[in-house]
């Protein structure tokens, strides 16, 4: 029974559930470039396929108990699922725009909006150590945009800041309804994208390899890695989640660069070595500290 359990246990529980839904996660990139369906039909069927996994995976675990768990996550649930929804949308457009690596690097720099919004709107104390992180991070940022002013993926790199701040707003949002699990809105995300795309999209029809890869991305990897990702921080600390969410900005571009032959250019190598580097020290002065958020306990 987990309210039994240790602080250590569920340290490492959370550990685990977030790095093992990180790694899931980071052949997303790479999918979605292997897709050639245009971006509105991948973004639906992505949708509509992560919405119908988890349906169907409460459906058949909590059978009659399912509809009064989907509505325990509230209006907050709700304000999550939007903002997890608008951030998917801007990401996948992103990727479609602009480089791996570019879109990658430009959204980790979510955790520093976040903290940011924290203290303009939860009026929380930010440490010196996070503003200089969050100095250096928006400087690398900087220089990737002011490097590619120019350039045809200018448009991706904008949307992948835009996906970074929903992200950022949604993380703290999520710390505010921390004390309740949140997966059920994971499914609800996939249901609003639908809705919203489906309409735009035009004919919904794609190849049979296309729905093999949409099954994969929408039914299995978002799912389940935003699940992971989303029951996981419960149990760490925030700069330890942002560590280990790094490991995607890493291993995206790679599995890009091995599989397709996309490079990265020297201002993302640049910008971005800032921004992981800012990150890094950050999270790690944090732990060190000892300024952490206490652990939770639930039978989730």
């Amino acid at each position: 029974m987990s309210f039994l359990m240790t602080d250590r246990a569920q340290h490492l529980r959370g550990l685990l559930q977030t790095l093992l839904g990180v790694l899931i996660l980071t052949p997303d990139a790479l999918i979605l470039r292997l897709i050639e369906a245009n971006t509105a039909v991948l973004i639906f069927w992505r949708g509509f396929f992560q919405f119908l996994a988890v349906a169907l995976f409460y459906a058949c675990v909590y059978r009659r108990a399912a509809p009064a768990i989907v509505r325990s996550i509230g209006g907050v649930g709700v304000i999550i699922a939007c903002l997890y929804a608008g951030s998917n949308i801007l990401f996948i457009t992103s990727i479609r725009l602009t480089s791996v690596a570019n879109t990658l690097v430009i959204v980790a720099v979510s955790p520093m909006i976040a903290s940011v919004l924290t203290w303009m709107f939860l009026k929380e104390k930010v440490p010196a150590r996070t503003w200089v992180a969050a100095v250096a991070g928006f400087a690398g940022i900087a220089y990737i945009f002011l490097s590619e002013v120019s350039g045809g993926s200018m448009l991706g790199n904008i949307l992948a800041f835009a996906a970074a701040c929903t992200l950022g707003a949604n993380f703290v949002i999520i710390r505010y309804a921390k004390a309740s699990s949140m997966v059920p809105a994971v499914g609800l995300t996939g249901l609003i994208i639908a809705l919203v795309v489906g309409p735009v999209a035009g004919s919904l029809t794609v190849s049979f390899s296309d729905l093999l890869w949409l099954l994969l991305l929408g039914g299995v990897i978002t799912t389940l890695s935003f699940a992971l990702i989303t029951l996981g921080p419960r149990y760490l600390p925030a700069p330890e989640v942002n560590l280990i969410m790094l490991v995607e900005t890493v291993l995206g571009p790679l599995w890009v660069w091995m599989c397709l032959g996309e490079t990265v250019s020297k201002a993302t190598w640049v910008g971005g070595t800032i921004l992981v580097g800012a990150l890094v020290l950050h999270s790690i002065a944090s732990l060190q500290n000892g300024r952490t958020e206490p652990v939770l306990s639930d039978s989730a």
